[in-house]
């Protein structure tokens, strides 16, 4: 059997894409499997067996007429026995249907968006399917049963350069791409104190994109030379070093879920956003979860995807969490008493 997989971005959902294709092509020699993503990405599926990729610069396909290219682009790339789509956004309805056109049998994903909209809205509270469970949903339907593996699911080769120092290591991903899930960065900088304090030893590894290398450059400036930046690291160089991390902390973030896939421990703060809405770190302790609960604030939570600004415009979800409360979960990490 020959899939063709649609996962173009953003970043976390498509490291999320690694558990299900795991779960697919390594039980089942007889499926081998071609995955449509961006290039920035190719770093995650290292080593997952008979598993293409294929990464078009989507710049160069705009419109309906760059779609049909490039739908006559991944044509060329081999056949195909049905197209897994899980990412179900305009661009890949248009690719679908030509594929579909031809024949071939089309399976999307399930994104629950009017469970999440009622989520928000406060109809229910209630966990709903994690995003991996999702995608492992398109691929039942395809007539694929898909067996989990171990994690980490993550696997970088190993690499001489990038070697941690201090006890205990701990990897900061203090920044999102929206505000209703960044805690502020004074907060952030009252925890590294913090930890400071309770483990001499300890050294921070600061995580983020280039366009981040500027906030966090202050925030390492204010731990007294204890913390190291990554930004200039490429992506690969970035995940084999937060491998070697005793625990991640991390926003609702694609930093959460690459620690969390990397097999790391993670403790990740939440704001106007939840675990409930599917986006929890796979596989991890909900005990290392850092959140007001809702009934100290039933707004929460306000967005799926942090976008918005507060309704309160106090950002009491995020003001609320203290520096202590997070510390607590990042020792319980560290001596595995969750």
């Amino acid at each position: 059997m020959r899939l063709l997989i649609f996962r173009l971005s953003a970043m976390g959902d498509a490291a999320l894409t690694v558990p299900a294709l795991r779960a697919v092509l390594e039980p089942h020699a007889e499926i081998s499997a071609t995955l449509v993503t961006r290039r920035a990405f190719v770093p995650f599926f290292e080593g997952i067996p008979r598993l293409k990729l294929y990464t078009p610069d989507l710049k160069n396909y705009k419109g309906l007429c760059g779609l049909r290219r490039l739908y006559r682009a991944i044509r060329r790339q081999g056949r195909y026995d049905a197209v897994i789509d899980l990412h179900d956004v305009l661009r890949t309805k248009v690719l679908r249907f030509f594929f579909r056109f031809e024949g071939l049998p089309v399976y999307v994903i399930d994104k629950g968006r009017k469970e999440k909209r009622a989520l928000v809205k406060g109809k229910i509270f209630r966990p709903l399917p994690h995003t991996v469970e999702r995608y492992l949903d398109v691929f039942r339907a395809a007539g694929v049963k898909p067996h989990l593996t171990e994690r980490p699911w993550i696997r970088i080769k190993e690499t001489k350069e990038e070697k941690v120092s201090g006890s205990p290591a701990l990897g900061i991903a203090p920044l999102a791409r929206h505000a209703l899930k960044s805690w502020p960065m004074d907060q952030m900088t009252a925890l590294l104190q913090l930890l400071a304090d309770q483990h001499p030893q300890v050294r921070f590894y600061l995580f983020g994109g280039q366009e981040e290398a500027s906030q966090l450059e202050t925030l390492a400036a204010t731990t007294g030379g204890r913390a190291i930046l990554t930004t200039r690291l490429t992506l690969p160089q970035q995940l084999a070093l937060m491998r070697q991390m005793d625990v991640v902390i991390s926003m609702d973030s694609a930093n959460m879920h690459l620690a969390a896939l990397l097999g790391v421990p993670v403790v990740s703060v939440w704001g106007a956003t939840h675990p409930y809405a599917g986006f929890a770190p796979w596989n991890s302790n909900e005990n290392l979860q850092v959140q007001i609960p809702k009934e100290e604030l039933p707004c929460r939570p306000c967005t799926i995807y942090g976008k918005g600004s507060c309704r309160r415009g106090d950002l009491a979800c995020l003001r609320r969490i203290t520096p202590e409360m997070v510390a607590e979960k990042v020792n319980k990490a560290l001596t595995g008493k969750l």
